[in-house]
């Protein structure tokens, strides 16, 4: 039964299949259920609705979000209104054009959470015009919420979003429990099992990860993740007879990050990438494509290598050769800076003072 001494807070996201976006939602669910009354918009019954929707108060779920719909927005409209939404928490591009513009009409608290900027990696060679956009959309926002450094300097020098709206909290998550550690010794006589957790899908870059490492010896890569880049990573596999490359396809709710040595992810774009962070919680050292705010994530923990082989494999080199001392920092710098359980607060703290605006 919905509390209505809290505020309503709604969560919008284009899609409710597994990805960074959707464990952000999903997780800042978790530590508001006693704070707020809490609403989810989405696409479907998928991975986050399936997660959180026992938490919920009540829920939308529309395919039209996925695409330019009008109708949509009049029925998110309707959603909003009947059940008193007091803030609307965007997390997507299509849903921060309809969460906010529905927010401004109702005249509702809203945030857009960065996850990235996507008008700066999607649009390409014509970024600006997205940028644009982003920009009036973000000047009816009632705060931005950015979740890097980097996406923090994006949005002052790119977007040019007005800074007195802007907040930066660095993504964090709860620890995921591990009990496997790789010794130096152990690296040296036995196959390193490389994991990536991704989707299959631009910007990541899982190509260039199996041309690096197919049939590299002593190494195995894993892959967790779907998407519709899948089939044309399988066909490259099997092409080149890669042997020690391992699609395991969408794994719901993946938390074994404790049977793997290291924890790769290259891509052209980051946010702050959270299948990283996962990793780091569970002492892996890692290596990452220098871009976006994945430097946030390095502190004597692992590499940040260029999108080509020879940058790769040499960081993979160095990481083996530092592993007992990259394990060990990873989980000091994610307790520092990016464990959930100590800093949620922060996140609390923060909606508290957007709607109190």
């Amino acid at each position: 039964m919905m509390n209505r001494k809290k505020s309503n807070v709604l969560f919008i996201v284009t899609k409710s299949e597994p990805g960074g976006a959707q464990k952000f939602v999903y997780e800042q669910i978790l530590i508001l259920e006693d704070e707020f009354n809490l609403f989810l918009a989405t696409d479907t019954q998928g991975w986050l609705f399936e997660q959180s929707n026992s938490r919920l108060i009540n829920w939308f779920l529309d395919n039209r979000i996925k695409g330019i719909s009008f109708t949509y927005l009049i029925e998110l409209i309707k959603f909003i209104r009947k059940n008193d939404i007091n803030l609307v928490v965007c997390n997507s591009a299509n849903g921060g054009l309809y969460g906010r513009i529905a927010a401004y009409i109702l005249k509702r608290k809203s945030i857009y959470v960065s996850h990235g900027w996507s008008s700066i990696y999607r649009g390409k060679k014509i970024a600006f015009v997205f940028n644009n956009i982003e920009k009036l959309l973000s000047s009816i926002s009632s705060s931005i919420l950015c979740i890097s450094e980097n996406d923090f300097i994006i949005a002052r020098t790119k977007i040019r979003i007005n800074l007195s709206t802007v907040k930066t909290i660095p993504n964090k998550i709860f620890p995921v429990i591990s009990n496997k550690t790789l010794s130096a010794k152990d690296a040296t006589n036995k196959i390193i099992r490389i994991l990536t957790v991704a989707r299959l899908d631009y910007p990541k870059r899982l190509d260039l990860l199996i041309e690096a490492f197919g049939n590299l010896n002593n190494v195995e890569v894993y892959i967790v993740g779907g998407g519709p880049q899948e089939g044309v990573l399988r066909e490259l596999v099997e092409k080149n007879l890669f042997n020690n490359i391992f699609l395991l396809g969408t794994v719901s709710s993946f938390s074994d990050f404790g049977s793997y040595d290291l924890f790769v992810l290259l891509s052209n774009s980051e946010g702050l990438p959270m299948s990283a962070i996962e990793a780091m919680s569970c002492e892996l050292p890692l290596i990452l494509s220098d871009v976006g705010g994945c430097k946030e994530l390095i502190r004597n923990n692992g590499i940040l290598v260029k999108n080509d082989i020879s940058s790769i494999r040499e960081g993979f080199d160095e990481c083996i050769r530092n592993v007992e001392k990259f394990r060990a920092e990873s989980i000091s710098l994610f307790n520092e800076k990016f464990n959930l359980e100590v800093n949620k607060q922060e996140y609390i703290n923060y909606y508290h003072s957007v709607l109190s605006k």
